[in-house]
């Protein structure tokens, strides 16, 4: 299996100045069954659902990070730094973002 494993101010990309952390998790290369966080997920599955988090939707489908970085500047800072964990219906309301435009964006590239 391929994994992927960050390790940098953000755990995406090295611009922000978040708290370092470590995050490791299964490249979306790898078909088949994934585990992550003690659950074993289809690479096949590619709903992305508004209850799901920033981290469940990109760990699971990496192409995602350029759409978080693209709505990055609307939301006036990195998505991915400052709500990692939060579910993608909270961040909408949070960074006033359309929530159907997200979900489809991130549907086209995952």
């Amino acid at each position: 299996m391929q994994a992927v494993v960050f390790q940098s101010g953000c755990f995406l990309h090295q611009a922000c100045t978040a708290v370092p952390r470590s995050i490791f998790f299964a490249s979306p290369q790898v078909t088949g069954e994934i585990p992550f966080l003690g659950q074993v997920m289809r690479n096949e599955e590619r709903n992305i659902d508004p209850d799901m988090t920033v981290l469940d939707v990109v760990a699971r489908f990496r192409g995602t990070e350029a759409v978080f970085r693209k709505y990055d500047d609307r939301a006036g800072e990195c998505i991915c730094c400052q709500a990692l964990f939060e579910p993608l219906r909270q961040v909408a309301e949070k960074y006033h973002l359309d929530l159907d435009q997200l979900l489809k964006d991130l549907e086209a590239a995952a």
